[in-house]
């Protein structure tokens, strides 16, 4: 039986998903499951994963394509996929992802030794420039924003989490019990599921660690939601984050300060009154704020 769902998501990244799969072949654990769910590419993305599958897919003890009739966004492709999954630990890579060599191995050994609820391991960086050119910068990014994140109590933890996301999500592995106590399927987000799984997660208590290992090539781009105001979804980027503060930032309040739950009102307001502007003032406002 599969010890470890490895979860590839996937979106018009034909230029970019025979990196991602074909770093899964750099491990020599076996007993993986395979899931690679894409949410209606418009480009051909699909047809490489079937052919990618149709050559590697004796290197992994069962594989699972799901190919989405139309659009359904980051949160519902994520939710779809791991409901599919059986073994007791998930690991979800972005198909623009992927894995340096022996990263299954890693994953493997730590869920056999270790007792944890998610695992959040550094990361390597690599950049991809306005021309499309992708350079790994040489760097590493730690599992947290935050110095000694994981040796803090669940109430400290979440102190942090409710102000901005301060775990790196990319190199996380998480058990499929975390899955089910987070319940993300009920929550009313669309394209932003790590801050609300982790801020869930340590409202809950779960427990975090730190692997002190890079498993995986993280991409930046400017051109990703987040760093995109002019793009016409940004306005969902921004709806997400408000549900978030509002419905799980804002519900441990026996474990915020009077400052953290005025600092976490005053954001959900701020942010309320940005989505009543047309985006192409949001866009010039978040231009203004990033040159400060």
């Amino acid at each position: 039986m599969a010890i470890l769902s490895l979860i590839v998501l996937s979106y018009n990244q034909e230029n970019m998903i025979e990196r991602c799969l074909n770093s899964l072949l750099q491990s020599d654990t076996k007993e993986v499951e395979l899931i690679i769910s894409d949410d209606c590419s418009m480009d051909t993305t699909v047809q490489y994963i079937d052919r990618w599958i149709n050559e590697n897919e004796q290197h992994f003890e069962k594989v699972i394509s799901i190919k989405n009739a139309v659009n359904i966004g980051t949160v519902r492709n994520l939710i779809n996929a791991v409901e599919l999954s059986s073994a007791a630990y998930i690991k979800v890579i972005a198909a623009d992802d992927w894995f340096l060599p022996g990263a299954m191995d890693v994953i493997a050994n730590y869920c056999s030794v270790e007792t944890f609820d998610v695992a959040f391991s550094s990361l390597k960086v690599a950049y991809q420039e306005n021309d499309g050119e992708i350079n790994i910068t040489g760097g590493s990014l730690p599992a947290s924003k935050i110095e000694g994140f994981f040796g803090m109590s669940s109430e400290e933890q979440y102190k942090h989490m409710t102000k901005k996301n301060c775990l790196r999500s990319p190199g996380a592995f998480f058990t499929k019990n975390f899955w089910e106590i987070i319940d993300l399927k009920s929550t009313n987000i669309k394209i932003v599921e790590d801050w609300p799984m982790w801020l869930k997660g340590i409202s809950l208590k779960q427990k975090y660690i730190e692997i002190p290992v890079n498993i995986v090539v993280y991409r930046q781009t400017s051109l990703s939601v987040s760093n995109n105001a002019e793009s016409p979804i940004y306005k969902n980027y921004l709806s997400d984050n408000a549900w978030i503060i509002k419905n799980i930032a804002l519900k441990k309040k026996e474990w915020l300060s009077v400052s953290d739950i005025i600092y976490l009102i005053f954001l959900w307001i701020n942010i309320k009154l940005v989505l009543m502007m047309p985006l192409n003032v949001i866009g010039i406002i978040e231009k203004i704020r990033k040159k400060k």
